[in-house]
Order: C-alpha cells, then structure tokens, then sequence
C-alpha cells in the first residue's frame, strides 16, 4: 500500500498534508497543534485540554456549541477533539460535499472564539468531573500513577487534564496569553484527506488563514531520564488489583521503535503472546493481561498491565519477568519473529483503509518529526527488523534502572515491596 500525499507550506508557516482518492465519498480533515500537556506551567495544568474544550463553545458566526457541532453532525459527520502530552488535534469526518463548510468551521473556532466567563466556568466543572471519572477507574489511575513516577518532576508525569486545584485556576486571560503562545501558525498542521480538490483545498486554507500571522515561541522542555526503580501503590474499593508495569524505551524518534514494537507484541499485543498464552491460557491467573508501547518526541515506555488476584500478584510479575528474561537470552527465533512483522505489517494496513485514519497518519507524523515516513517504509523497516536487533534492545530497556510499577488494590490488601523483585 502506497498513501499518495503532497505537502505544502503557506506563506504565514502553516503546513499542508494532503491526500487525495476518489474510491471515497468521505473526506477527513485533522488541525492539529503542537501543544500539550508537557508544556503548561504546573500551576496551571490541564490547560491545553481545556483550551480544546473552549474552542467548541462559539464564535460570533457561530454562537453556541450546538451551532458549531451541527455544521458537520446535520450532513452525517462527526467532529471531536483530542489532547495528548505533546499535540492538540480538532478533527471531523464527512461527506466529499461540505468540505468547504467544514474547513471554514475550524478556521472560525480556531480564529474566532469568543472565550466568554460564563463558559469557562461550565466547562471547568466538565473537565474536573472527567478528572474525578479518571481517578474512579482502577485501570486509569494506575495508569496516572505509573507516568507520575515514571516522567517524575516532569510535566509528561501529570495528569493531561490537569488536577482540579489546577484547572480552576485557568483564568481567560491565562487562556489568551495561551493562545497567542501556542496557536500560531508555524505550530499548526492541516492534514486533510479523501475525495477532494487539492488545489481548491489549498486556496481556501489561505484565504480563511490569511491573517492568521505570529510566531511560534520556544516550548522545549526537554525529558531527563532519571534512572532507578520506582513503585507506588494505592488503595480502591474493589476486588482485585491492577498492575501497570513498565520501562523506559526509545522515543518515536528513535530508529530502534521498529525493533521496540516487535518486542511488545511477541510479548503482550495479542491472544497468541506469550504472555497472554503463558500466564492466562496455560496457568489461568488473570482475565486479561497486555502489552503497549508509549511514544513521544524525546521519550517512550513499553508497559505490560494486567488485573490479578492479590494473592497472585509476586507470581505474575515472576512470570512476567521470566518471559523477559527470555528474549534477553535470544529466545525469539525467527519463525516468531516473522509472525510479529505480519502483525505490525498487516494491523498497519488494516488501520488504514478510511480517510479519516489516513488523515491522522500523515498529520500526526508531521506535527510531532516535521517528516513523514510513507507506509511501504515503515513496512520495511518493521521487516528489516533482526533476530540480533530484537536480543540487543531487550537488554538495553529490561533492567531494574529503567523499571517502575503502579498497583491500585483492594483495600485492607498486604503493603507490597516490589523492590524485592528484581529481573
């Protein structure tokens, strides 16, 4: 499979990804800014996710939400937003027919909203009861736990939403210095895909931009690995414990993220892993248990979460450790290692079969590297991907140094000292 895209840079810096095919009656359409969680203030965090929040609450053309939301939603669409440590992206899918209708929708949230006091505040108490949901789930605030220990003294480690002391804190002249700082237009990118007209595309992306004109301040905020095992462990009324359990890997930008993806789902991804066969298949001692990876710019993790009995709790992590141990010992052979390159290869192509995923694709990988590695080398980079390569980098992440475990359990359960663990 071969993605056909061009790109373009306006003369204020914003930049264009386009790709287009006519087998489709359905165009996709990503603004996605260079800003998250990892660059807010800590008195102010949440601010990036609340930001996107407000976008959708009106602007002098279009004065309430339901205004904003029915320009996609009445022609069969959706619109929605999302937040992440590093990007903010506003997107919708739709008919071939509106796409002018709903790239003048974006450029007018983008441009001209009226961030009103009353608005802020409702929307505060929308993004605090999201909080609150997050802390509720078991699976979730181990999750918040692993990273707050993980990234620890950093902004990656927080909360993407904030904490609710944080957010109420946001006031909107915070959110306009905000603004002014992060959404400009050499920090945008404008993926758009399906059955379009790219020249016209590209005309009205000007005109609608064409006084939207500022410069991009310095955000970095660089990760500094800290090295040294780490665990937290947190009390809930349930019935048994979660378990996130991970390392510190390559980062996206890393060439090693190839080898580092084949790893995980040898291990974690699938119902044949070795995981999933060794420890819920062959010995029954969880429902589920999984492996992911986490990049970003500068940093990544590979975790493996699972739910457990508390009773059960040193057993599978032994376990979990013994299987890693293993491909440090050149287990993997190639027969296995051929199964995970179809995997990657053929969930790759699978996830790409719609505008919509396409569009993401290509403008998630320019906003985060600048550059975009077309489909047909990613898929050969995933096969160029050695036996030798696969033992290497699990001795390089599978140490004590880069390990950090979060458990949220019952309570009344034992106090738990995973430092007695050791790979």
């Amino acid at each position: 499979m071969d993605i056909d895209f061009s790109e373009i840079t306006l003369d204020n810096n914003i930049r264009i990804v386009l790709s287009e095919f006519s087998t489709t009656n359905a165009v996709a359409a990503n603004f996605i800014f260079g800003v998250g969680s990892r660059y807010e203030d800590d008195e102010f965090a949440g601010a990036s996710h609340l930001f996107e929040h407000m976008l959708f609450k009106g602007t002098k053309k279009r004065p309430s939400p339901k205004e904003i939301s029915s320009v996609i939603e009445n022609t069969g669409g959706v619109i929605n937003a999302f937040t992440d440590k590093e990007i903010t992206g506003y997107w919708a899918n739709f008919p071939k027919e509106n796409t002018f209708e709903s790239i003048d929708l974006f450029s007018d949230i983008i441009q001209n909203s009226l961030m009103k006091e009353n608005d802020l505040n409702l929307e505060k108490n929308v993004v605090i009861e999201e909080i609150k949901s997050s802390l509720d789930n078991p699976y979730s605030l181990c999750n918040l736990n692993f990273e707050k220990i993980n990234w620890k003294n950093h902004s990656m480690g927080r909360d993407i939403a904030g904490s609710e002391k944080s957010v109420r804190s946001i006031s909107l002249s915070y959110l306009d210095s905000f603004f002014k700082k992060f959404y400009t237009p050499d920090n945008l990118v404008v993926s758009i895909s399906g059955n379009i007209d790219k020249n016209k595309v590209i005309d009205q992306i000007n005109n609608n931009f064409i006084n939207f004109k500022s410069i991009k301040q310095n955000i970095d905020n660089p990760v500094k690995e800290i090295l040294g095992f780490d665990q937290i462990s947190v009390d809930k009324e349930m019935e048994q414990s979660i378990i996130t359990l991970g390392f510190k890997s390559p980062s996206y930008m890393d060439e090693k993220k190839y080898a580092l993806s084949l790893v995980s789902i040898i291990l974690g991804e699938s119902m044949s892993s070795r995981l999933f066969e060794e420890i819920r298949e062959n010995r029954g001692l969880v429902y589920d248990i999984h492996s992911s990876i986490n990049l970003h710019s500068d940093t990544g993790v590979i975790c493996f979460e699972a739910g457990v009995d508390d009773k059960n709790l040193f057993e599978v992590i032994k376990l979990i450790f013994a299987e890693l141990d293993k491909i440090k010992n050149s287990n993997v052979d190639e027969i296995e290692l051929n199964t995970a390159k179809k995997l990657a290869t053929g969930r790759l192509l699978l996830r790409l079969e719609n505008s919509r995923a396409i569009s993401g694709y290509l403008g998630s990988q320019k906003i985060v590297s600048n550059k975009i590695t077309d489909v047909e080398e990613v898929i050969q980079k995933i096969n160029n991907v050695s036996l030798y390569e696969i033992t290497n980098l699990a001795k390089e992440i599978f140490i004590n140094e880069k390990l950090c475990i979060s458990k949220v359990g019952p309570k009344n359960s034992k106090v738990v000292d995973f430092s007695n663990i050791t790979l």
